[in-house]
């Protein structure tokens, strides 16, 4: 065996290389193996959330049950609405003080059915993420507020539950959630 040049630098002498400690080799190159997390070049960055947070976990859990609410209040008014229209819109001009028309009136109940879909909908997103579901959920949130005032009485309930949603979604944790598999745009 001939002792390798040592002024040749592609050489190695084979003593050194299975005990050069430190240097690129001692690092790990896979992420599985402990090395850098994926999309996260350098370490640096926020972490990526492993467990759905408490705050995404509730807001999921309250559109189901505003959207589930919504659709089915809103397809039993239009049913009424079907079978008795005279008699339902006699009781709402009453209760109202106003005269609303049985079209204008159906409009609207199907606007609720279609916002309580859309809720839905986007509950059932919530575990692929993306910043389009969360910036989608806070403006469903931010229409229940506004549905939420057209009916005042049982409103004050869908406004509460809407600003919730939204503080929720507006957290710095929730939006870590919403984009941990989103690609780092350099």
């Amino acid at each position: 065996m001939t002792t390798p040049d040592p002024n040749n630098p592609y050489q190695t002498p084979q003593q050194q290389h299975p005990q050069q400690p430190g240097g690129y080799a001692a690092y790990p190159q896979h992420p599985q193996q402990g090395g850098y997390p994926v999309g996260q070049p350098y370490g640096g960055g926020p972490q990526i959330p492993e467990v759905v947070p408490g705050k995404v976990k509730n807001t999921r859990v309250m559109m189901f049950i505003m959207g589930g609410a919504q659709g089915l209040l809103s397809l039993l008014l239009l049913l009424v609405l079907a079978v008795a229209t005279e008699d339902f819109m006699d009781a709402v001009s009453d209760s109202a003080g106003v005269e609303v028309p049985a079209g204008l009136m159906g409009f609207f109940l199907v606007l609720y059915l279609v916002h309580a879909a859309a809720g839905i909908f986007l509950a059932l997103k919530f575990k692929q993420g993306g910043s389009g579901i969360r910036v989608g959920a806070i403006v469903w949130a931010a229409f229940t507020v506004l549905f939420g005032l057209t009916a005042i009485p049982l409103g004050v309930v869908w406004i509460a539950l809407g600003v919730l949603c939204i503080v929720f979604l507006s957290n710095g944790e929730s939006a870590a959630w919403f984009k941990r598999f989103e690609q780092p745009r350099y």
